[in-house]
């Protein structure tokens, strides 16, 4: 009888999630939920996600999914997973800030029609996050879908501030979202472009705003690590190879991997460990360079 029930609940569970919340159900199982502060700073609200035990001095900021919230990074798991790499590489991990706008929202360094911010009001906001933290070490960044573009337009246009990015499907076009073509690539392509020409200023905005335009001013980039999808319905997989290859050409550390699957099938493990080795090779090289100073 207990079995049946126990079953019973997890159908009524599965039934009542999103179908993105069940893609990631495994990663419940992870480990223990991570403790959480989450507050409002005007329009946006804000998570700050603290690891279990020990934790170290980095902050690794979570831009969500479009329709998503501060606490989407929780909701579907991927804190366990992520909390999960740092638990088994034994070592403190840092504590993660969730940051929200609404469901939808881009970052751009020009005003836009609706649904935008300035990439000063974000920089004014990690600063207020920052003094409540502090002392604070390196910074990461890991942006879904909407929240990988914005993660990349935050590295890109301030990239000294950031020691490495993981894009997980990000939200990318290879070409500008206010040109129709003359035969759709994917089934959703259209509503892909609509994220953009919806909220942004315009083409010329676009075109000087987006993140493969950004790469070429860019200097000291962070290392990238991108997963995108072979099946994206919304014809983002284009962009994400695109960035890629300009990333390389700028002399950037760059991984893409493309994933089976639609948009978002994603392994939220891989970019979980993808900022581990980070913070373990970016630990391991400040050591060093402090024990090479002379005393």
């Amino acid at each position: 009888m207990k079995t049946r029930r126990a079953a019973l609940a997890a159908l009524v569970f599965l039934s009542a999630c999103s179908a993105r919340t069940r893609r990631f159900i495994g990663y419940q199982f992870a480990g223990p939920v991570p403790a959480a502060s989450c507050r409002a700073d005007g329009p946006a609200r804000v998570c700050v996600y603290a690891p279990e035990g020990e934790e170290n001095r980095d902050l690794v900021y979570f831009f969500h999914y479009a329709t998503g919230d501060e606490r989407s990074w929780n909701r579907l798991g991927l804190s366990r997973a992520f909390y999960s790499e740092y638990r088994r590489r034994g070592r403190p991990a840092p504590r993660v800030v969730t940051v929200s706008y609404g469901p939808y929202w881009l970052l751009t360094d020009a005003p836009g029609l609706r649904q935008t911010v300035t990439l000063k009001d974000f920089d004014a906001l990690r600063a207020r996050v920052e003094r409540g933290l502090a002392p604070v070490g390196r910074r990461y960044l890991w942006g879904m879908s909407q929240g990988g573009y914005d993660a990349a337009v935050a590295a890109l246009c301030a990239p000294r501030d950031w020691a490495a990015v993981a894009l997980s499907c990000p939200a990318l076009e290879a070409d500008t979202p206010y040109e129709t073509p003359a035969r759709e690539p994917a089934a959703r392509s259209a509503e892909g472009r609509l994220l953009f020409t919806y909220r942004l200023s315009g083409d010329g905005a676009w075109r000087a705003g987006n993140p493969l335009a950004l790469v070429a001013a860019a200097r000291r980039l962070p290392p990238f690590w991108i997963e995108a999808n072979a099946g994206d319905e919304f014809g983002y997989l284009p962009g994400a190879r695109a960035l890629a290859e300009e990333l390389r050409a700028a002399g950037d550390a760059v991984t893409l991997t493309v994933s089976p699957g639609g948009h978002c099938t994603i392994d939220a493990r891989a970019a979980a460990r993808f900022l581990a080795a980070r913070e373990d090779a970016d630990g391991a090289a400040a050591l060093s360079s402090a024990a090479a100073e002379p005393r």
